[in-house]
């Protein structure tokens, strides 16, 4: 990875063994030194401190280690897959090309500097630029954001979506446990009063009561610690590569005595309520009190408020990871453009120290010819940017074409630009809409010729018929005037979320590159051609090493990793709250069926039918379940917009996930409120009057 010296000094990164480099280290025509990373000097070379000052050799050329990177430094943030820094040593034609724009910046702020204020700056040089310099300049600005925006990216609203997913679920945990603190303080208080009234010491009534919950917290706590410290470990393995760092997750001591002290004390004045209440002056109105008071009732009352709220987040998070999971199988389901199924990859980078750019194309030629030998391959190709593969050299070039200007109100438009040769679109399925594909003939030609996507057909000439841009011609920068041959499908080149972007394909050979994807399609095994492959490429040079070798199949699913792993832990979090606010409903029902035994037994003796008190016990919890119900999916109703911002795709058919959620989470209250409602059934007349 090329970067300038100072870049270790903006990112704060020290060297753990020999040096960094320095500003002599930027000259053009300097020394070959690299810096390792503390990866690849641990994997590659078993943390050998005597490689500092030794000579690798790098794609044929010969490189001296001058340092290891201190342990953690990735970069770019999170890619481990980098183990060596050059120094770039920009040159003047580099410096003098205005044109040039495939460098990314990073700065370190003074301090007392604001972003504001750089933003400010830069805009007034931007400005200044496009005044002096308006042909390379015009329309072109200049914008400082945080890193951090940078390296989350599309992840923000994945990662807010899963912090608000957790507050839910702790939510709906705490109001279950206060909700069971509250009910075993009711049963308990009749007891505290009584031993009040004989004389027992108020302040060991507290403290007992009090242990008693802080011993239960403890070990619910310990519990707590080993699951997170598990949890932990599977967090790590399960992130998306587009979160930064993730190898570096630790278990933060410091927030979880923090959590500690807040839990322990919660559960302490919870679970001494009933020791609190002992010291009422109003004994008698304890030791007479039944499970049917008002007061009772009033505290019933704030546990089936507590539950419909229960409900109500429970549903929010159920309902929004069903619509999560439900984008994602259409997600799942969305055409990229090209063919998956037996489709292998392999790159290829052509060491510069043994190949002269003009043997690129010829060497590529022979690799090509041996690959289409192999037995099982139905076609192959090559091109200089896999759709999506990290691996490639894909560019945007700026072009004009006869009479755009009055067709769009787009001035300066640009299209992604790719090489490919013969027969990479039979090898990807890559749609051939109108005209027809490259030939040999056409590297030779004297006129460029070019495909164009559908995309890029529609923007700029929108004619109904699909043939009208074949033969017509573009003006693009660095290689001119090029005559567009035909128009191919459109493809989802960064991912099955990316929308469709203009692309034009130039054929390999009119610009080269020393870095190329060779493409085969076999309707045989994949694995076996993968190491077919190799084998011809030794074949043409024992030397030469491919950069990577994989399924497309599998890079189309490694495409959705981050809504897969969003709508996955959503719907874990949903499963939690659901059985949280299940055990919620079950409690309320058993309590409130417990609290109205008399009153049941009453009524049977006057004739009642079962059936009849069964719907009574039932009747409320079930009434709370649906309104919050109701109430979750309304919330989630609202939200709706950003969840399609997590998963990036159509939203057809939430109406449908809407119904089935409802009627799911209707179903399930009804059948956990059923539960410790039978026993109704069962209930004694004479027992019941003489329930306590």
């Amino acid at each position: 990875y090329n970067v300038t010296p100072r870049l270790f000094e903006v990112l704060g990164t020290r060297a753990q063994l020999g040096r960094l480099f320095t500003r002599d280290d930027e000259v053009p025509g300097g020394p070959a030194v690299a810096v390792m990373s503390d990866v690849a000097w641990r994997t590659r070379f078993a943390a050998d401190p005597g490689i500092v000052g030794e000579t690798i050799e790098v794609d044929g050329a010969p490189r001296t280690v001058i340092g290891i990177a201190e342990p953690g430094f990735t970069f770019p943030p999170g890619n481990e897959e980098v183990g060596l820094y050059f120094p770039m040593a920009l040159s003047d034609a580099i410096l003098l090309d205005r044109d040039h724009r495939m460098f990314d910046g990073l700065g370190l702020l003074a301090e007392g500097t604001s972003l504001e204020r750089v933003n400010g700056q830069l805009e007034a040089l931007a400005a200044s630029l496009e005044a002096e310099f308006g042909d390379t300049n015009q329309g072109w600005s200049l914008v400082a954001r945080p890193i951090r925006d940078e390296l989350l990216g599309g992840m923000a609203p994945t990662l807010w979506l899963l912090m608000a997913a957790v507050v839910v679920v702790l939510v709906v945990a705490s109001v279950n446990i206060a909700n069971i603190l509250v009910a075993r303080s009711l049963a308990a208080r009749r007891e505290f009063a009584l031993r009040a009234a004989l004389g027992a010491d108020r302040a060991n009534l507290f403290w007992r009561s009090a242990a008693e919950s802080l011993l239960l917290g403890v070990f619910g706590l310990l519990g707590a610690v080993l699951v997170a410290l598990a949890g932990l470990r599977l967090l790590a393995a399960a992130l998306p590569r587009e979160i930064a760092r993730l190898t570096q997750l630790s278990f933060d001591w410091k927030l979880a005595a923090f959590t500690a002290l807040l839990t322990l004390g919660a559960v302490a004045i919870f679970g001494a309520l009933p020791a609190i209440r002992s010291t009422s002056p109003k004994l008698r109105t304890l030791i007479d009190a039944s499970a049917g008071s008002g007061s009772g009732r009033s505290s019933h009352r704030a546990r089936e408020l507590g539950v419909f709220v229960q409900v109500v987040l429970a549903t929010v998070l159920v309902a929004g990871g069903a619509r999560l999971l439900f984008d994602l199988d259409r997600l799942g389901g969305a055409d990229p453009g090209i063919r998956s199924e037996g489709v292998v990859s392999m790159a290829v980078q052509l060491p510069g120290s043994r190949y002269e750019r003009q043997q690129w194309p010829a060497t590529f030629d022979r690799i090509l010819e041996r690959v289409r030998a192999l037995p099982g391959v139905v076609a192959a190709g090559a091109t200089s940017d896999l759709p999506m593969s990290d691996v490639g050299l894909g560019f945007e070039l700026e072009f004009e074409a006869p009479g755009l200007d009055t067709r769009s109100g787009v001035t300066r438009p640009n299209a992604d630009v790719r090489m490919i040769t013969e027969g990479l679109l039979d090898a990807l399925g890559i749609e051939l809409v109108a005209g027809r594909d490259f030939e040999p003939t056409d590297r030779t030609s004297e006129t460029v010729r070019v495909l164009i996507n559908q995309t890029l057909a529609d923007r700029v000439f929108g004619d109904a018929d699909a043939a009208a841009p074949v033969g017509r011609t573009l003006t693009l920068d660095l290689l001119g005037e090029v005559e567009i041959l035909g128009v191919v499908g459109n493809v989802r080149h960064e991912g099955l979320q990316s929308r469709h972007e203009s692309e034009i394909y130039v054929t390999y050979g009119r610009p080269a590159t020393a870095e190329m994807h060779i493409v085969a399609w076999t309707e045989g095994d994949e694995e076996q051609l993968m190491r077919a492959m190799g084998e011809a490429l030794r074949d043409v040079d024992a030397e030469l090493v491919p950069s990577s070798v994989e399924s497309v199949r599998r890079l189309l699913w490694q495409s959705i990793e981050r809504p897969r792993f969003a709508a996955r832990l959503v719907a874990l979090l949903a499963l939690s709250a659901a059985l949280m606010a299940a055990l919620g409903v079950y409690g309320v029902v058993t309590t409130s069926v417990i609290r109205r035994t008399t009153e049941f037994g009453i009524r049977v003796a006057m004739g009642s039918g079962p059936w009849q008190t069964l719907l009574r016990a039932v009747r409320r919890p079930v009434v709370l379940g649906v309104l919050g119900a109701v109430c979750g999916l309304l919330i989630v109703a609202r939200l709706s917009p950003f969840l399609g911002r997590v998963i990036e795709s159509p939203v057809g058919g939430g109406g449908a996930v809407a119904a089935w959620t409802l009627f799911a989470i209707c179903l399930s209250v009804a059948l956990v409120a059923l539960g410790p409602a039978l026993r109704v059934l069962r209930v004694s007349p004479t027992r019941a009057l003489r329930h306590d």
